[in-house]
C-alpha cells in the first residue's frame, strides 16, 4: 500500500540524506512511512511501521533481550530537584533529528522500503518505529553524557545527577560540578557530530 508522503516531502527526504530512491524495485519487506506534526507547528517527524521487520528481530542475541530502564517520574523529579547539592544548578539539551544522525548497513536500509508516488525507496538512516532504536538511541546519549548503564537502578542516575530520555540530555547538581560537566558534555556532542537543538546552560531554574 502506498505510503501518503506528498512528493516536496520526499525531497526534503532526500535532501535530508534520510531516504534514496530504489532500483529495482525488491519484492520483500515494504512498509508505509508517515509523516507526523512536531510540537511546533512547523516540522513533521518521519515515522515508520516496521512492525513486519521488528517481528523477524532475534531478541536473544540482545543482552537481557535489549530491556532498558527509563526513568519513572519520581526519579526524574529528585534529579532535577538536586536536593543533596548545596548550591544547585540544573543544563537541559535536545538533540536535533537524533535518529537520523545514526547509520545502519544497506541491508536493513533496504529492509526498511516504501512505496509512493510509483517509486520504492529505501531508509538509509534508521527509523523512528525500528523497535531496536530507542536502545541505541538511550545507549548512545548515556555513554555521551557519561551517565550510568541504561541497566543501571534509578538511584545510580539520581546520585549521578544524569535523567535521559532518547535524544533529551538533564544534567543537575552542585553549580561547579554541572558547569564542569556541561562543558564537556557539549564539547563530546560537537566531537561525535551530533547536531543539538535547543539548550539550556546550566542555570537554577528552568526556562
Amino acid at each position: 500500500q502506498p505510503s501518503p508522503i506528498l512528493p516536496q516531502h520526499i525531497q526534503d527526504l532526500k535532501r535530508c540524506g534520510i531516504i534514496e530512491r530504489m532500483d529495482p524495485k525488491p519484492r520483500v519487506f515494504a512498509g508505509r512511512l508517515f509523516l507526523t506534526p512536531k510540537a511546533d507547528g512547523l516540522q513533521s517527524r518521519a515515522l515508520f511501521d516496521a512492525r513486519r521487520q521488528n517481528a523477524t528481530l532475534d531478541w536473544c542475541r540482545l543482552s537481557l533481550h535489549g530491556r532498558f530502564r527509563l526513568l519513572r517520574p519520581y526519579h526524574q523529579i529528585l534529579v532535577g530537584l538536586a536536593t543533596q547539592a548545596s548550591n544547585p544548578r540544573i543544563a537541559e539539551i535536545d538533540l536535533k533529528s537524533y535518529f537520523f544522525q545514526f547509520s545502519w548497513s544497506k541491508s536493513l536500509a533496504m529492509a526498511h522500503n516504501f512505496f509512493t508516488n510509483r517509486h520504492t525507496y529505501a531508509c538509509i538512516a534508521p527509523v523512528q518505529g525500528s523497535a531496536v532504536m530507542p536502545l541505541v538511541a538511550q545507549t548512545t546519549s548515556a555513554i555521551l553524557a557519561e551517565a550510568p548503564s541504561v541497566r543501571a537502578h534509578p538511584w545510580d542516575w539520581v546520585e549521578t545527577g544524569v535523567n535521559i530520555i532518547y535524544d533529551n540530555i538533564l544534567i543537575a547538581g552542585e553549580a561547579e560540578d554541572v558547569d564542569r560537566r556541561w562543558r564537556r558534555l557539549i564539547t563530546r556532542l560537537e566531537y561525535a557530530g551530533v547536531v543539538l537543538g535547543d539548550t539550556q546552560p546550566p542555570t537554577s531554574c528552568l526556562t
